[in-house]
């Protein structure tokens, strides 16, 4: 039901000022299902993220925001049951906020 997969990924770190970095990325993947899985939607993901961080002598803090973007077939019982899937358009962001100490 599986066959290889994809996945291209491309990003982009700026130095606004000593302390301050800008950061941009995004993403493509393919499906992991192959023709005869019968998955009807191509569940290929586009990713995207913003975010920046803040630097103060050994220590930082970082912000991002992250979007993917893809399909999904969904089957509330056995697929041989209920025949055609619900096809859903599906979007996921999330915000991640962290910090450390450099050693």
């Amino acid at each position: 039901s599986y066959t290889r997969s994809h996945e291209a990924r491309l990003g982009l770190e700026m130095r606004i000022n000593k302390n301050f970095r800008a950061r941009l990325g995004s993403g493509a993947s393919t499906s992991p299902y192959s023709y005869e899985s019968g998955v009807l939607s191509d569940p290929s993901a586009i990713k995207f993220s913003l975010g920046g961080e803040y630097r103060i002598s050994k220590y930082y803090a970082g912000f991002a925001w992250s979007g993917t973007w893809y399909e999904e077939d969904l089957y509330v019982i056995n697929p041989e049951i209920q025949g055609t899937p619900i096809h859903l358009d599906r979007p996921k962001t999330m915000v991640v906020i962290g910090g450390g100490i450099r050693f």
